[in-house]
């Protein structure tokens, strides 16, 4: 867990993912709530797409995550 952040929720996330109509996904509402909350840089997804006009934290694909590391 040197490189990345794995995060818990809570009630509060679950209600503000569930309130958040801009995700098609609840699961990708989730993650970008639980995300924010950790202060992620970025969340590393194969559906960049999912992510790309609403979301709070910036997301990447695994291969875009491994350039920026490496």
């Amino acid at each position: 867990c040197c490189l990345l952040t794995v995060c818990g929720t809570d009630n509060e996330a679950l209600l503000t993912a569930v309130n958040n109509t801009d995700f098609k996904d609840f699961e990708d509402a989730m993650q970008d709530c639980c995300a924010a909350d950790a202060d992620c840089d970025v969340i590393v997804t194969e559906n960049v797409s999912d992510f790309a006009d609403h979301s709070i934290i910036t997301a990447v694909s695994p291969e875009q995550f491994l350039k920026m590391i490496l």
